[in-house]
């Protein structure tokens, strides 16, 4: 009996001295601006930036940075891994958050676990023009990964902003399988958020996929992460959407290119455009709900380039009926012009407008290989 008392004793001592709440009490409910956690000689900080929603995380052990990890689980089914230094855009329209973060030295198995709530949406319906994540690098599955990106999208006024994506080893059911490792980029959790969603497959070497959808038709995928609209106008009205400053860099490699084959699709519900990539790009595309495209339809391009590799142009697409049409444009039926800049734009102009509602496709003949291109479509 007296070892019994004297090991609750000095267990109770312990528990005081690394500040860990006990399993009976409650998660403290505290408007945090930062949080901070010591464990011995492991400390970290939790801090609230900007009031956006970020998390800026930096971590030390025995007075050094170390490799750690900040581990979260929202209460779903998925598990933030983020290591030293990164920033977490907390889940949109959450009120309470228990969470549980823990951090791992690489040589020590020492670990801090607390849980604490996530009081205000405030920044979801206060700060539409800026909503990003960013992420040093993390670790998936025993594989460090790093990578910087932004996604900037405008629907005309209903939604607009910075979104970041985050890297994760996965398959999608829709993409062919390939001998390669597939990396699935993500945008931030639906966290049960009404909205459309934003989700990037890249295969290393092979065929890269942004989807843009109706979450409700994707709840089965789990692999599918959503942005954070502010309202939903989106259905039924036309849709602009502007695509920037996409880097990802596998390794420590910032700068990792793209091969010629790597494709990005923008999916609308129904409607898909198909853009090869390999580099920083910038895309605009205006939808309508209904196609008036027809096989008979003829379009005249306007093509700036640095090279003169680009041969032809094919439209693919699904009529109303399923059947797949093919429209090729050729070399004589788009301008060439040589222009030094080092981004992609692909624009639909308005006037007239290009109107499509089922899959579509635009390549080139050998795939985008030039490092500046603006390409025009006009319907003659």
């Amino acid at each position: 009996m007296y070892l019994l008392l004297r090991f609750i004793v000095l267990s109770a001592g312990i528990a005081s001295s690394l500040n860990i709440p006990a399993q009976d009490s409650p998660p403290p409910s505290v408007d945090f601006q930062h949080i901070e956690k010591r464990a011995g000689s492991l400390s970290f900080r939790i801090t609230k930036t900007r009031d956006i929603g970020y998390w800026a995380v930096n971590a030390k052990l025995g007075g050094k940075k170390r490799p750690m990890k900040l581990q979260i689980d929202d209460g779903s089914s998925h598990t933030w891994i983020l290591r030293s230094g990164a920033r977490l855009l907390m889940p949109p329209g959450v009120k309470s958050l228990a969470t549980t973060a823990s951090f791992r030295d690489a040589y020590k198995p020492l670990s801090e676990e607390f849980r604490f709530e996530y009081a205000s949406d405030e920044w979801v319906r206060g700060h539409l023009g800026l909503v990003d994540l960013e992420v040093g690098g993390m670790t998936v599955k025993d594989m460090k990964l790093g990578f910087a990106t932004s996604l900037r999208f405008d629907t005309g006024g209903v939604l607009s902003g910075v979104i970041g994506l985050r890297l994760k080893q996965g398959y999608r059911p829709d993409v062919p399988p390939t001998p390669k490792t597939a990396f699935l980029v993500e945008a931030c959790k639906e966290a049960g958020y009404d909205g459309l969603f934003y989700a990037v497959d890249i295969n290393r070497g092979g065929t890269g996929y942004l989807h843009i959808g109706d979450p409700l038709r994707n709840r089965d995928q789990p692999n599918t992460w959503h942005i954070i609209p502010a309202e939903r106008r989106i259905a039924g009205s036309t849709l602009s959407i502007d695509l920037v400053d996409i880097k990802l860099g596998v390794a420590n490699k910032p700068d990792y290119t793209y091969s010629k084959d790597t494709k990005v699709t923008f999916d609308l519900g129904s409607s898909h455009l198909y853009l090869p990539r390999e580099f920083a790009q910038e895309f605009q595309s205006h939808f309508q709900p209904k196609p008036e495209l027809s096989e008979g339809h003829l379009y005249e391009v306007d093509c700036e380039s640095t090279t003169n590799d680009l041969d032809s142009f094919e439209f693919a697409f699904n009529d109303d009926s399923g059947r797949r049409q093919v429209i090729r444009i050729s070399k004589e039926d788009y301008i060439l012009k040589i222009k030094g800049t080092c981004t992609l734009a692909v624009a639909i102009s308005e006037t007239p407008r290009i109107e499509l509602g089922a899959p579509f496709a635009l390549n080139s003949k050998y795939g985008l290989d030039f490092k500046e291109a603006v390409v025009h479509l006009k319907q003659k």
